[in-house]
Formats: C-alpha cells, structure tokens, sequence
C-alpha cells in the first residue's frame, strides 16, 4: 500500500507540479524505496534518496539495545562496569535521547 502511494505521488509530481522530488523518508521500509528505483530505471535519469525517520532509527536502537541488555542480564553479565558506565534501562533512554535530539 505504502509503496503504491509513493509511486501515485512520484508520478503525479512531475505532471501536475513540474517538480521532481529527490528524497524519501521513511520508516525502515524497503518495499517503497525499492518501487521507486524500479520507476527511476524505466527512464527516468536522477537518483531518489532515502533518508530514515529518526524517530524510527531510534526506536530500532532502543530495542536493540534492551535486547542485549536482557540477555546479558539472563547470562548474569554486567555491561559497562558498576555505577555510572553501567548499561541499564535509564542510560539506553538517554542514549537514545541524546541520539533523537543532539
């Protein structure tokens, strides 16, 4: 669905507005970035970028990290030493805060 909306928005672009865009957000979704390649190559002759939504990249580096973090704590493995270097779930929001809006 989201590929065939991009691609209705892509076309109609160039027809009714005389513009061309260059770059897509997205959400980590292959699917549209590839459809629009596929249009690129039927001719047309400019790249399409994409860009990821940071709110996506760092909602993937939330649970990535969460993901270690449970399973060093199941293995009962510290990370990060004691105290203040320690990975716990109050620094990966920080880290991930500090990722979103720094």
């Amino acid at each position: 669905m989201e590929a065939a909306a991009a691609e209705i928005m892509w076309l109609r672009s160039e027809e009714q507005s005389n513009m061309r865009y260059k770059t897509m957000v997205a959400d980590g979704d292959t699917g549209t970035h590839a459809r629009l390649r596929e249009l690129n190559e039927e001719g047309k002759l400019y790249p399409v970028d994409k860009e990821e939504c940071i709110n996506h990249v760092a909602k993937r580096m939330t649970n990535g990290l969460k993901a270690v973090l449970d399973e060093c704590k199941a293995k009962g493995i510290k990370l990060g030493g004691k105290g203040e270097g320690q990975l716990t779930e109050g620094a990966i929001g920080t880290l991930t805060s500090y990722y979103r809006y720094g």
